[in-house]
């Protein structure tokens, strides 16, 4: 099963998994705030790690596939000036 969610511009989204679950893409939303790029990044415990930069200019969808696991405790951070979409999959 899909669904999304999305993640408004310099908040953080903190979760932890009752179930696997993929992040398939991330994209920005239609209503841009400006043309800056904007950046999507995951923590889990003390890694931070870049997922995708966004440019309001190059309208994409970028594939992700990142897989998480059940019991897995991590946060969505975003940075910049737009609201990203996130397509997440059950595994």
């Amino acid at each position: 099963m899909y669904s999304s969610l999305t993640l408004q511009k310099w908040h953080k989204y903190t979760k932890k998994l009752n179930k696997n679950i993929t992040l398939v893409s991330l994209s920005l939303t239609p209503y841009l705030s400006n043309n800056s790029t904007t950046k999507i990044f995951i923590k889990i415990e003390n890694n931070k790690t870049l997922l995708a930069e966004l440019l309001p200019e190059k309208i994409e969808n970028k594939i992700l596939l990142y897989n998480l696991k059940k019991e897995t405790k991590f946060t969505l951070e975003i940075e910049g000036e737009n609201d990203v979409d996130l397509l997440i999959k059950d595994n």
